[in-house]
């Protein structure tokens, strides 16, 4: 699942994750294109928040859209 992002103001922003399934986070600047999954990267997570969840934590600006893409660790996993 892919979720833009933008802040209203300049700051330091934490995102993470809360769920029943191992969850693993990326976060891009954007231009974001799949094809190229580490262009523009910021940040990608596993496990920070605890509980097998991502935390993801960097200064955002304002003028800026942000990608998070969320997906679980396990590829076979299927979230309902």
């Amino acid at each position: 699942e892919f979720v833009l992002v933008t802040v209203p103001i300049t700051g330091f922003y934490t995102i993470h994750a809360e769920s029943v399934r191992d969850t693993y986070g990326y976060f891009y600047r954007m231009p974001f294109d799949i094809r190229f999954f580490n262009l523009n990267l910021i940040q990608k997570d596993d496990d920070s928040y605890g509980n097998s969840q991502f935390q993801l934590a960097s200064t955002l600006q304002s003028s800026q859209t942000y990608v998070v893409l969320v997906t679980t660790y396990s590829p076979s996993a299927i979230c309902t």
